[in-house]
C-alpha cells in the first residue's frame, strides 16, 4: 500500500496548486490570444504578398506570350517572302537560259539545261529544293525524289487528302503564281506528314510551273531558337526570371539555371513529393493559364523554398511559358514581429510569478492557524476507520461522543452486517455458476460449427473445439487478436462483421476466407452477435458463429460462371453468325472466280491463298459458336485414349515438348461429341505448349472413376473418365486462377481469351467438370471428368463404299435466305453447275413458290433453307409446313450457326442434309449430289 499523506497538508498543497493553475490559465489564455492575433496578422500579410506576386508574375508571363505570338506572326510573312524570292530567282535563271538559247538549241536541250541548272540548288540547311511540273500534271523536276520525275502526279494526295499537283495547277492557271500549304515529304526525314508552304510561278515558254517551299517546323525551330535566347536574358524584380518547357517536360529556357536547358524534368519532384513539371503543364493548358504552388531551389540560399508560379501554354508549339515568386521573402518581416511578441510575453510571465508568490505566502499563513483547530477531530475519525476496515467486529457506539460521528458508526455497522450476508450469498452463487458453466461448456463443445467469443477489442476470450481444430497451428488462441490468428494479418479484416456488430449493436453477417493453412475450408459464413450487459445495455463481448460453406460457395461460383458464359456467349454467337454470312459472300465469290480460271493463271494461287485464309476464319467463327452455344454435342461412343493421343501428338509435332501418356488397361468408352472433345484437348495442348517455350514434358493420365454421391460440385453420381493434364510450365498466378475460364480473359499478348472458355463450355455441356490447380514455378494441372458410356466396346463397322464424284445436275433448286448477297452467290454457284435456280427471302415466300411449282407440274427437286430469318419465317417452321403437303420434299438446311441443335440433328426435323455457311462451290455440289441420289 502506498504512503499516506496528511489531510491538512493535502488541502494546503492543493490550495497552492489551485492558485498556481488558475494564474497559469490566465497567463496562458493571454499568450494564446496574443499568438492568435499574431498569426491572423501574419496570414493576412502573406495573403496580400501572394496576391501581389500573382499579379506581377502573370503580367510577366502574358508579356512574354504576347512577344512569342508577335514573332510567330512576323515569321510567316518573312517565310513567304523568302520562298517567293527563291522562286523568282529560279524563274529568272530559266528565263535567262531560254532567251540565250532559244535560237541556237532545240526545246529539249533548253529544257534539260534549265533542269540541270536548278536541280543541284539547295538552301535552308539543305531542306529547300526546286521542283517543276507541266500543266498536265507530269513531274519534270523533283530534286528530292528524282524517281518521280516523268510521272503524272495529278492524283497525288498528301496525308490530309489534298490533291497537291492538281491544286497548284489551278493556282497558276488562274493567277499565274501563288502560295500553297500542304503536307509533304522532307529530305533526310521519314514520313510524309511535314507541313510545307510553297510558292509556284508559271513558266509560259514550256507550260511549266516552277516552285519551292519551306517546312513549317524548320521555320518554327529557327524562331524558337531566337526567342529562347531572348527569354533567357529577361529579368524582373529581385530574382525574377522566365522559364519555358515543352508539354513533355523538356526545359527550353531557364534564366537563372541554364544547366537545366535540354533536361527532361517530367518526373522531377520537390521535397514534398509533388511532380512539379507535370503540375505546371496541367495548369498551363487551362484557357487563361493557371497558378501552381510547389517547392524549388532558391539561388540566393541554394535551399528549397515555397514558390508560386504562373504558366500559360502556346498550343501551336506545345510549350508553356512561366515564372514564379518565392513566398518566404515576406517571412523576414513576420519573424521580426514574432521576436517582439516573445519579449512582451516574457515580461508578462515575470509579473505573474511575483503575484503568485505573494498569494502563496498569505495562504500558508491562513492554513497554519486553521490546522491546529481541526487536527484533533480528524484523529478520532482515523482511529475509528482503522479498526473497522480489517475485521468483522462492530464499532462500540458507547465510546463515540459526537452525534455526527455516531451516525457514521451506525452506518458502518450496517455495512459490516451487509458484507457478511453478501459473502455467504456469493459462495452459494459460485457453486451454482460452476455447475451452469460445466453444462454450457458441454453444449458449446458439442456444436459442429466454429464458435469464438471475443472481447470488444477483438481479443479472443474463448473458442470451441472446431475452432481449435481449424487453427491448430496457432494454439493457444485465447488472449490473441482474432485477425492475427484467423487471417494472419496485422489489422482487422475488411470487411469485418464483428466491427459492424460493435457499431450497430445487432447481429451482422459476412462471408470471409477460411483458415489460410486449410486446404478444405476455403470460405466460411461468419455471424457476429453482441453480448450486452443486462442492466446498462453496454456491449461486453461478441460471439462469432462460423460455418464452413466451401462446397456451397464452389457451387455458386460454378453457376455464376455458367451464367456469365451464357450471357457473353449470346453476343459471341450473334457476331459469329453475322460474320459467317459475310464470309459466305467472300467464300462463294472466290470459289466462282477459281472456277473461271485455269490453274496456270497467275491469280489462281492468290485465290487459293485467300480460300485458305477463309478456312481459318471459318474455324475461328465455329470456335466462337461452340463457346457461345455449347455446341449441342452429338454424342457417340469414343475411345478417349486414342482420341487424346492423336490430338496431342498432332498439336505437339515440331515442338520441343514431349507428351507422356498413362492410362488404365480397361479404360471405359466415353459418351461424347468427338469433334468437340478433340477441340478441348487441342486447346489444352496448345496452352501447355505455349507455357513451356524451353521444352518439357506434358503428362496425360486417363483413369476410370465412379461417383456414388455428389462429392464433386456440379457432377451427378455415375461413371466418368478422369483425365489429368499436367505441364511443367511457369504456372499461373493465384489471382488469375478464378478467372482462367472467363471468356476473353487472357494473360498472353497473342491470346484471344476463347480457348479455355470454350473448353469449359464444352465440358459442362457434356455434363462433365473441369478444374485447375497451379503454383508459380510448378506448372499447371487441369482435371477433367467426362461421362463414360454404358457400352464396353465400339460396334464393328463394315467397309465404307466409295462415294461417286459430283455430277452435273439439271435439277430445279429453290433457295431461301434473307441475305440477298448469299442468294446471289449461291444462285451463281448452282447455275454454273447446271442447275435451274429460284431464290426467295423468307419461309412464307418459299412455301408459296414451292406450291406454285407443284401445281404447274414443274416441282423443285431440292430446297435449300436458311434457319434464321429475322422478322420472318425461318427454315424450321417452313419445312414443317411443306412436309404437311409434300412429305417427299428434299430439303437441305443451311445456317451460319454451324452448331445449332437442328444442324446437329437435321433428320429429326425433316431435312435430308446440311450445308454450313460459309461453303464453297465444291462443298455445295457434293451435298446436292448426295441429296439428289437419295
Amino acid at each position: 500500500m502506498g504512503k499516506k499523506i496528511n489531510f491538512i497538508k493535502f488541502i494546503q498543497l492543493w490550495g497552492i496548486i489551485l492558485l498556481i493553475v488558475v494564474g497559469a490559465i490566465i497567463i496562458v489564455l493571454d499568450i494564446i490570444v496574443s499568438y492568435r492575433d499574431f498569426y491572423v496578422q501574419a496570414d493576412q500579410i502573406r495573403a496580400d504578398y501572394i496576391v501581389q506576386q500573382k499579379r506581377v508574375i502573370k503580367q510577366e508571363v502574358d508579356r512574354v506570350v504576347a512577344m512569342i505570338n508577335h514573332e510567330k506572326a512576323k515569321s510567316e510573312t518573312i517565310t513567304k517572302e523568302k520562298i517567293k524570292s527563291r522562286v523568282y530567282e529560279a524563274y529568272a535563271i530559266a528565263q535567262h537560259i531560254y532567251q540565250q538559247n532559244k535560237t541556237a538549241k532545240t526545246k529539249a536541250e533548253i529544257k534539260q539545261m534549265i533542269l540541270d541548272a536548278l536541280r543541284p540548288i539547295r538552301f535552308a540547311d539543305k531542306s529547300g529544293y526546286y521542283f517543276a511540273t507541266r500543266l498536265d500534271g507530269v513531274e519534270i523536276l523533283f530534286a528530292d525524289k528524282p524517281e518521280l520525275e516523268g510521272e503524272n502526279l495529278l492524283n497525288l494526295q498528301d496525308t490530309h487528302g489534298q490533291y497537291v499537283i492538281k491544286e497548284m495547277i489551278e493556282i497558276v492557271r488562274q493567277s499565274r503564281e501563288g502560295f500553297y500549304e500542304y503536307y509533304w515529304t522532307k529530305p533526310n526525314a521519314k514520313g510524309r506528314n511535314f507541313k510545307k508552304i510553297s510558292f509556284v510561278k508559271r513558266f509560259e515558254p514550256f507550260d511549266w510551273f516552277i516552285g519551292t517551299g519551306l517546312y513549317v517546323d524548320d521555320v518554327e525551330m529557327s524562331i524558337k531558337k531566337k526567342i529562347m535566347g531572348q527569354i533567357n536574358k529577361i529579368r524582373f524584380g529581385i530574382n525574377g526570371y522566365i522559364f519555358v518547357d515543352t508539354w513533355q517536360g523538356i526545359s527550353l529556357a531557364h534564366g537563372l539555371q541554364p544547366d537545366l536547358i535540354g533536361t527532361n524534368m517530367w518526373e522531377t519532384e520537390d521535397s514534398r513529393g509533388n511532380k512539379t513539371t507535370q503540375m505546371l503543364v496541367a495548369a498551363s493548358k487551362k484557357e487563361e493559364g493557371g497558378y501552381v504552388s510547389y517547392w524549388w531551389r532558391k539561388s540566393s540560399t541554394i535551399k528549397e523554398s515555397p514558390k508560386i508560379a504562373y504558366t500559360k501554354s502556346i498550343p501551336d508549339w506545345e510549350i508553356l511559358v512561366g515564372t514564379g515568386a518565392y513566398l518566404d521573402d515576406v517571412e523576414i518581416d513576420i519573424a521580426l514581429m514574432h521576436t517582439k511578441l516573445n519579449n512582451q510575453i516574457k515580461t508578462k510571465m515575470f509579473s505573474f510569478a511575483l503575484i503568485v508568490i505573494g498569494v502563496i505566502v498569505f495562504v500558508l499563513f491562513f492554513f497554519n492557524r486553521l490546522t491546529h483547530r481541526i487536527k484533533n477531530d480528524f484523529n478520532l475519525f482515523v482511529s475509528f476507520f482503522n479498526r473497522a476496515a480489517y475485521s468483522d467486529e462492530a464499532i462500540n457506539r458507547d465510546k463515540v461522543h459526537f452525534v455526527e460521528l455516531d451516525r457514521m458508526a451506525q452506518n458502518a455497522n450496517q455495512m459490516l452486517r451487509d458484507k457478511i450476508l453478501a459473502r455467504q450469498e456469493l459462495m452459494d452463487e459460485r457453486e451454482q455458476l460452476k455447475q451452469s458453466e460445466h453444462f454450457l461448456n458441454s453444449i458449446f463443445e458439442s456444436i459442429q460449427d466454429g464458435i469464438s467469443v471475443l472481447n470488444p477489442d477483438l481479443t479472443i476470450r474463448h473458442t470451441n473445439g472446431v475452432m481449435k481444430k481449424w487453427y491448430a497451428l496457432d494454439l493457444p488462441l485465447e488472449g490473441k487478436k482474432c485477425f492475427t490468428c484467423y487471417q494472419n494479418i496485422d489489422e482487422p479484416c475488411d470487411p469485418c462483421p464483428t466491427l459492424r456488430c460493435l457499431e450497430s449493436e445487432r447481429m451482422e453477417m459476412d462471408i470471409i476466407p477460411g483458415p489460410p493453412e486449410s486446404d478444405e475450408v476455403k470460405w466460411v459464413e461468419l455471424y457476429s452477435y453482441p453480448i450486452k450487459n443486462a442492466e446498462s445495455g453496454e456491449i461486453t463481448g461478441i460471439v462469432e458463429f462460423v460455418r464452413d460453406i466451401t462446397k456451397q460457395k464452389k457451387t455458386e461460383e460454378e453457376l455464376q460462371k455458367m451464367e456469365k458464359l451464357k450471357s457473353v456467349g449470346t453476343l459471341a454467337g450473334g457476331i459469329a453468325h453475322d460474320f459467317n454470312n459475310i464470309l459466305m459472300g467472300l467464300f462463294g465469290n472466290i470459289s466462282l472466280a477459281k472456277e473461271d480460271l485455269n490453274q496456270e493463271h497467275p491469280a489462281f494461287k492468290a485465290l487459293e491463298g485467300a480460300e485458305s485464309s477463309m478456312n481459318r476464319a471459318t474455324r475461328l467463327t465455329r470456335q466462337l459458336l461452340t463457346f457461345a452455344r455449347g455446341g449441342e454435342p452429338v454424342k457417340k461412343n469414343v475411345t478417349l485414349g486414342t482420341l487424346v493421343e492423336e490430338v496431342v501428338r498432332f498439336d505437339l509435332s515440331g515442338s520441343n515438348v514431349k507428351p507422356v501418356f498413362e492410362q488404365v488397361a480397361d479404360l471405359w468408352l466415353a459418351d461424347v461429341d468427338k469433334g468437340q472433345i478433340q477441340q478441348v484437348f487441342s486447346n489444352l495442348t496448345i496452352n501447355a505448349n505455349q507455357a513451356m517455350p524451353d521444352g518439357g514434358n506434358l503428362y496425360i493420365i486417363l483413369k476410370n472413376e465412379e461417383l456414388f454421391d455428389k462429392t464433386l460440385a456440379g457432377l451427378n453420381p455415375g461413371k466418368y473418365i478422369k483425365v489429368i493434364v499436367r505441364d511443367e510450365g511457369a504456372g499461373i498466378e493465384q489471382k488469375y486462377l478464378e478467372r482462367i475460364f472467363d471468356p476473353y480473359f487472357t494473360t498472353k499478348q497473342t491470346g484471344s481469351g476463347l480457348g479455355l472458355a470454350t473448353v469449359y463450355s464444352i465440358v459442362n455441356k457434356h455434363g462433365g467438370r473441369i478444374s485447375v490447380d497451379s503454383k508459380l514455378g510448378q506448372g499447371s494441372i487441369f482435371t477433367l471428368y467426362l461421362p463414360a458410356s454404358e457400352a464396353r466396346q465400339l460396334p464393328q463397322t463394315g467397309p465404307v463404299a466409295a462415294k461417286s464424284s459430283s455430277l452435273l445436275q439439271s435439277a430445279r433448286v429453290l433457295i431461301m435466305d434473307d441475305e440477298k448477297m448469299i442468294c446471289d452467290v449461291a444462285s451463281k454457284m448452282l447455275e454454273k453447275s447446271g442447275y435451274e435456280v429460284k431464290a426467295v427471302e423468307d419461309g412464307r415466300q418459299a412455301i408459296v413458290m414451292y406450291q406454285q411449282a407443284l401445281a404447274s407440274k414443274r416441282p423443285f427437286d431440292v430446297v435449300i433453307m436458311d434457319l434464321t430469318i429475322p422478322g420472318g419465317m425461318g427454315g424450321e417452321e417452313a419445312i414443317r409446313e411443306i412436309l404437311a403437303f409434300d412429305p417427299e420434299v428434299k430439303a437441305i438446311v443451311s445456317s451460319g450457326y454451324a452448331d445449332d441443335r437442328i444442324m446437329a440433328n437435321y433428320a429429326e426435323y425433316g431435312f435430308k442434309d446440311i450445308v454450313s455457311k460459309p461453303y464453297s462451290i465444291c462443298q455445295l455440289r457434293e451435298v446436292l449430289n448426295r441429296v439428289l441420289k437419295g
